[in-house]
């Protein structure tokens, strides 16, 4: 199991943090002593053991109002998050060191692992709460030798250039620092690298590839080509450079790499299958998977209403894979998922129903971060009869640097859930907050 002691840190003093720890890890091997700690453009020594800690944060608003801060923690956990990590060419993957987190902080480190072939570092971040990080220290050595021998110039020098990247479920990503380390001369003329778009650019394209600098000479490795769903990617090339190069040899100049999206002509086909949450009425079958092409209009099975045995309400379909209006929404460029939900019906009795006459109304409250800039598309109050079946709203709100993870009811609400996109309505009224979260990645 992993030493727990308080995590190095920059974001203020290290909080005394309410809560459990309850992670344990596998095959966590000590930072080693000798190792020394890489610091953005310090020089390495050759053939020598240096570390680096990657750092994942994860902060947020939860259904509470409560933010999570350095000295506060939310009710709030992360999903899984996926931590890569490229060691630089030239040096050499020794192993992981400690895993690292507050005292008193929840999350977990999972399938730690180093690919040879691609010198990746990946693993898992679990269940990370709000108001707490968590690191992984990675150790490398240093090559024996300045010269690189799959270059054929003289080799003064040889620039290093770490980075990490964090992706949440797989839907977003972010990209931490970039830590530059060196061996060998401090006054060899260095070159730039940037990377630029051309053309029209997208909506959702992704932060450009930081700016590098090399020798004359040094292999240069490029950025891997962005991807956006419905486009396709030129490559990075520049001059004498084509597209589809993985690395060049630098000249004596600055170089910059341009890339062009273009939209793609024919339309890619997805799925969309149904399923029943909750409780499945005897016999009811759910409808059959279609294929549709992307930016097709698609309608919603409505049949199944008809299928649901006298005792049995259906509270509708729904999806969080498309942006539904009215029956029908636009096939995205990914499957979706659509899911409803039977309930039972209850015997009424003539004083309930005298009750159920009156309305009760719905609140949806943003519940806003102090730091988002802006805020759109918040759902508006309505008003439902007591007894009703409610769906939650599954309108997702933006605020500018966060990530919006759903609705839920304030504390004191007392609703009875009917599966987990339906509720019945109390005989009072109720609001939901909006609960954010957001995560980065950074090496120290």
């Amino acid at each position: 199991m992993a030493r727990k002691r308080k995590l190095r840190t920059n974001r203020g003093n290290v909080a005394v943090l309410g809560g459990l720890f309850m992670a344990a890890f596998t095959g966590c091997i000590m930072l080693n002593a000798s190792a020394e700690l890489i610091e953005d453009g310090s020089p390495l020594d050759l053939d020598s053991t240096h570390s680096y800690s990657i750092v994942t944060s994860y902060d947020g608003v939860d259904a509470n109002g409560i933010a999570s801060n350095n000295t506060r923690q939310a009710n709030l956990f992360s999903d899984r998050i996926l931590v890569t990590n490229q060691v630089p060419r030239g040096m050499s993957f020794e192993k992981f060191g400690e895993t690292i987190i507050a005292d008193q902080c929840e999350g977990k480190v999972v399938d730690l692992n180093y690919d040879d072939t691609s010198r990746t570092v990946s693993y898992a971040v679990e269940g990370l709460q709000a108001g707490c990080e968590i690191s992984v220290d990675v150790i490398v050595r240093t090559p024996k030798d300045v010269e690189d021998d799959k270059t054929k110039a003289q080799d003064l020098r040889r620039d290093f250039y770490i980075q990490a990247e964090a992706t949440e479920n797989g839907i977003t990503s972010a990209r931490s620092n970039l830590v530059h380390n060196y061996i060998g001369n401090d006054v060899v003329p260095l070159y730039k690298v940037s990377y630029e778009l051309t053309g029209d650019i997208p909506y959702g394209a992704p932060k450009l590839p930081e700016q590098t600098r090399h020798t004359k000479g040094a292999l240069v490795e490029i950025a891997p080509n962005p991807y956006i769903p419905g486009y396709s990617f030129s490559g990075w090339s520049a001059g004498e450079i084509p597209e589809g190069t993985e690395s060049f040899a630098m000249p004596a100049n600055d170089v910059t790499l341009t890339g062009t999206f273009v939209k793609n002509t024919e339309r890619p086909y997805y799925k969309v299958t149904y399923h029943i949450s909750g409780n499945i009425p005897e016999n009811y079958l759910a409808p059959a998977t279609k294929t549709v092409a992307a930016g097709t209009l698609f309608r919603l099975e409505q049949r199944t209403p008809d299928y649901a045995p006298a005792d049995y309400g259906f509270s509708g379909w729904m999806t969080s894979d498309a942006a539904v209006d009215g029956d029908s929404f636009v096939m995205p460029e990914h499957d979706v998922e659509i899911v409803g939900g039977f309930y039972q019906k209850n015997p009424v009795e003539e004083t309930q129903k005298i009750g159920r006459a009156q309305k009760y109304s719905v609140t949806y409250k943003p519940n806003l971060p102090a730091e988002c800039k802006d805020y759109h598309t918040g759902p508006a109050q309505k008003s439902y009869l007591a007894g009703e079946a409610v769906r939650i709203s599954d309108n997702k709100p933006i605020c500018d640097g966060y990530t919006f993870k759903g609705w839920q009811f304030d504390a004191s609400a007392k609703v009875k859930y009917i599966n987990d996109d339906y509720f019945e309505m109390p005989s009072e009224d109720i609001s939901l907050r909006a609960v954010w979260s957001k995560y980065g990645v950074q090496i120290r």
